[in-house]
């Protein structure tokens, strides 16, 4: 994903950062409707684009997102109302109302943690906000080898759970810091 961004970005002398948002929506709505081939999983970039680049651009401040009461209440009931009827829809119509509805609901969620200025000056706080990108990239890894090893499959899915989100955590983090300190942060996003 970060060398398409980077490609994009390269790019983008021509083009603002919304119309660049837009186009990601058009095609994340194509590959939701079309039939793409699953090479290198490019259908699942195609999908998910949308939201990474929404995340990379709201945590570089490259646009802004609007945190106030009434735009936290009005994207809350634009999210909920996509997510009742959204499953009533047609597939083109679905697919559309379904990347809306995540959007919408994303914006509350940063929005409530602006007004709130929630654990912004606590050390977790500056950890995800420091190697966040880092540990987006790299939890699937651990993630899927915690699962494939059946690490603490005995000791019940709880256990296992907690054990895979702290485990995929800290080694994503240490990933992460090796990363950058390898100077390979353009894997990372940081050119």
């Amino acid at each position: 994903m970060f060398i398409v961004t980077y490609f994009i970005e390269s790019l983008r002398k021509n083009f603002n950062h919304y119309i660049i948002l837009l186009i990601s929506l058009c095609v994340a709505i194509l590959a939701y409707n079309i039939n793409v081939p699953q090479i290198l999983q490019v259908n699942m970039l195609l999908k998910f684009y949308i939201y990474f680049l929404l995340g990379f651009y709201v945590g570089r401040s490259k646009i802004n997102i609007c945190c106030n009461l009434w735009c936290c209440i009005i994207f809350a009931i634009i999210g909920l109302i996509g997510n009742y009827i959204m499953y009533q829809l047609p597939t083109i119509l679905y697919s559309f109302v379904t990347i809306i509805t995540a959007i919408c609901l994303l914006v509350v969620a940063y929005s409530i943690c602006q007004l709130n200025n929630i654990g912004s000056n606590t050390k977790i706080y500056n950890v995800l906000k420091k190697d966040g990108m880092g540990i987006y990239l790299f939890h699937v890894i651990f993630i899927y080898i915690f699962f494939y090893f059946d690490l603490f499959a005995d000791c019940g899915i709880y256990i296992q759970i907690i054990s895979a989100t702290l485990t995929s955590l800290l080694l994503s983090i240490a990933a992460t810091r090796l990363v950058r300190i390898s100077r390979l942060g353009f894997l990372i996003g940081e050119f």
